[in-house]
């Protein structure tokens, strides 16, 4: 029941209804009913992977809340205790916290790493024998991988670490936490949220809100948009370019490239503003995950503009417990002892050293691929360079100001750099990514259009997915350099007649011309298999 699919519309609509029409106290529930029966849709095998997830989490934070509600009423009860007896007696609730805490990831975290992994592992230590001159043939586990299981861990992680560190209360209702972390609009990719911001609005009452639900319809439609009128309409484009990377010219290389950073961006972010769109029209808000990346100036910009609840989700549970680790303070004394007085990249040792494991841990949790591994690493390097050249780079700036070419020349080095980060990303092997990197250089020597025709076997069907992106760029462009600005907020302000017509618009120009019309095939969304 993709987000794509008539049946999920049909499925929403009936959602809808039971969710304003039954009592105020059960909305909540018909959230969780409805979030297992979309799971279950993709297949019934997913559901023990979830279950598990959810009832040991629930166990965890359950012990934590527990030692914590023993420790102050022991503490309360003996207030005659010495400082170092407190202290001693914390120390000893401090490890019971830290085993559960532990327990409960290396379970979790330790069945994404086996269905996700094995295969991957089992092949390189193959391909390593053979190499040192053994002969052992290819082995394949049959293993399935659960629906969103990447994004679904990682918030329940994020949950977890968050009740163990005191920044919120642990959910003492079993099926609420259920909700939170089923809940059906973000389990294919996302946004990963926070329990503190998003479970409260579970159980807050929702009144029918015809604007409100128009809101979400809009963004809904939005979305579709850019997913099967854009997305899908250049796959083709990309499927083939990189699936013939040996005989593609200079020319068809850049093509290739080019639709595929479109592609990635219409799709990933299409299937968030319906995810959004959906959550809305039930009164809930999702947190924002893009913003407008592909106006970024640097690497670090377009990071912090692209999947931001990932980038926030690294940050706060990996970068900083690593970069402020015993460990890296260690490694940042030492190298603070062993260089010059006042070290500029002494200083940010710890924070390098943390940044290499989140970009590594970031490239692994894309998928079992030395080419997400070498992406990953790709953009740490990149990002570490930036740091290392931090001080040259501020002075370029105050030097340059608010000159537009600059700007231009920042804005067209980091294109160039994300096309390079997405062969990587994309290509089928290391060897392939190679070939077309290099060949992106023969592009003033092979620029006949006449070669694009292997690319693009019916132009008239890019028509409408052309047009449909130059509206989404210039509501991007307007948005960007005009902040302030919501045009579903306008569109809002005009009355529910000039919203409907709106809302048929898109619906016929979707149907007319997007993967429900002729010609075209709905495709699963990109980081689903994430």
């Amino acid at each position: 029941m993709l987000f794509t699919s008539l049946s999920f519309f049909i499925f929403l609509a009936v959602v809808l209804i039971l969710f304003y029409a039954l009592p105020k106290k059960c909305q909540w529930i018909v959230l969780l009913v409805a979030s297992l029966v979309f799971y279950i849709s993709f297949s019934w095998k997913f559901l023990f992977f979830i279950i598990s997830t959810i009832v040991t989490i629930y166990g965890a934070t359950y012990g934590i809340e527990k030692v914590n509600k023993q420790q102050n009423e022991y503490l309360e009860a003996n207030k005659e205790l010495t400082l170092e007896e407190k202290k001693e007696y914390k120390a000893k609730n401090k490890k019971k916290k830290k085993l559960y805490v532990t327990l409960c990831i290396l379970f979790n975290i330790g069945i994404l790493f086996v269905l996700k992994y094995t295969n991957f592992f089992v092949s390189s230590f193959i391909g390593l024998i053979n190499v040192c001159g053994g002969v052992l043939s290819p082995v394949v586990v049959k293993l399935i991988l659960p629906l969103g299981i990447s994004f679904y861990s990682f918030q329940a992680v994020g949950y977890l670490l968050d009740v163990y560190w005191g920044k919120t209360q642990a959910e003492k209702n079993i099926f609420r936490l259920a909700l939170f972390v089923s809940f059906f609009p973000q389990i294919i990719q996302g946004p990963i949220s926070r329990h503190s911001e998003l479970a409260p609005q579970f159980t807050e009452e929702k009144k029918f809100d015809y604007s409100a639900i128009m809101r979400g319809v809009m963004l809904i439609l939005w979305g579709l948009l850019k997913k099967i009128v854009i997305a899908d309409a250049i796959a083709g484009i990309v499927n083939v370019g990189f699936d013939k990377v040996a005989e593609l010219n200079g020319l068809q290389t850049w093509v290739t490239i080019l639709a595929y950073l479109i592609q990635d961006y219409m799709d990933f972010s299409g299937c968030i503003d319906i995810a959004v769109g959906v959550a809305e029209c039930f009164g809930i808000k999702l947190t924002h995950n893009f913003n407008r990346p592909y106006f970024a100036l640097s690497i670090e910009d377009y990071w912090r503009r692209w999947h931001i609840t990932l980038g926030s989700w690294f940050k706060d549970y990996i970068f900083y417990p690593i970069s402020t680790s015993k460990f890296s303070l260690k490694f940042g004394k030492f190298c603070k002892k062993h260089s010059k007085p006042n070290s500029y990249l002494a200083k940010q040792m710890p924070a390098i050293f943390g940044l290499l494991i989140v970009w590594l841990t970031t490239g692994l949790w894309h998928g079992a691929s030395w080419n997400y591994i070498c992406w990953g690493l790709y953009y740490g390097i990149i990002v570490i360079i930036s740091i290392i050249c931090k001080p040259l780079t501020t002075k370029m700036d105050e030097v340059m100001g608010d000159s537009i070419y600059f700007k231009i020349f920042k804005w067209i080095r980091t294109i160039w750099l994300l096309c390079v980060g997405r062969i990587i990303f994309r290509a089928a092997t290391l060897g392939d990514a190679w070939i077309m990197f290099t060949k992106t250089f023969t592009f003033i020597f092979q620029y006949k259009f006449s070669s694009l025709s292997m690319l693009v076997a019916e132009p008239k069907y890019l028509i409408p997915a052309g047009i449909a992106f130059a509206i989404v760029l210039a509501v991007d462009i307007i948005k960007e350099f005009k902040k302030d600005i919501s045009i579903r907020d306008t569109i809002s302000r005009w009355g529910y007649t000039l919203q409907t017509v709106v809302v048929i618009f898109l619906i016929v120009g979707i149907v007319l011309y997007g993967s429900y019309g002729p010609g075209y095939t709905a495709q699963d969304f990109i980081y689903m298999q994430f």
